[in-house]
Order: structure tokens, then C-alpha cells, then sequence
């Protein structure tokens, strides 16, 4: 296995960079040659591998809550205290 990580200190090195640069490597933000660091790392790491999958789903479930805003709410409000008034 640790032909696979490489050396020790390199293996850790990689472990801080891909945990740090998690999210810019999901929206596609790194450089090519940061990109494949991380590709690498989360390969060899559980931790990390899961820590991308975590992340992942959490992008999803947030895509999910995603909905048209009401155009205004001005309207309404003002209705409303216009009626408060009378």
C-alpha cells in the first residue's frame, strides 16, 4: 500500500492540499496540474475519497432546494398593512 501512497510526507502533504481545495475541485476551479493532485490523493485516501463523495451529496441536496423567488413581495406586504390600517 504504501507503494501506492508514495513517501509518508508527501501522502500527508496531498491529504492537507485536497482537503483544503475540496470544493474548488468539485466546481471545476483548479488548474489542471492541482486538479490531478487531488484526482490522485482521493484514490489513495478514504478519507478523502469520502469527504468528496460528503461533499458531492451536499451540493445536490442543496441544488434540490432550488426554486423560482417570487417576483416581489411588495405587493402583498403592502396589502396587508393597508388592510391593518382600515
Amino acid at each position: 500500500m504504501w507503494q501506492m501512497l508514495g513517501h509518508p510526507l508527501r501522502h500527508w502533504r496531498d491529504h492537507r492540499f485536497t482537503i483544503a481545495n475540496s470544493s474548488a475541485y468539485l466546481d471545476g476551479e483548479l488548474v489542471a496540474a492541482e486538479h490531478r493532485r487531488v484526482h490522485a490523493h482521493t484514490h489513495a485516501c478514504p478519507k478523502c475519497r469520502y469527504l468528496l463523495a460528503s461533499l458531492r451529496q451536499t451540493l445536490i441536496g442543496l441544488g434540490g432546494l432550488r426554486r423560482a423567488a417570487p417576483e416581489s413581495v411588495v405587493p402583498d406586504v403592502l396589502e396587508t398593512l393597508r388592510a391593518a390600517d382600515s
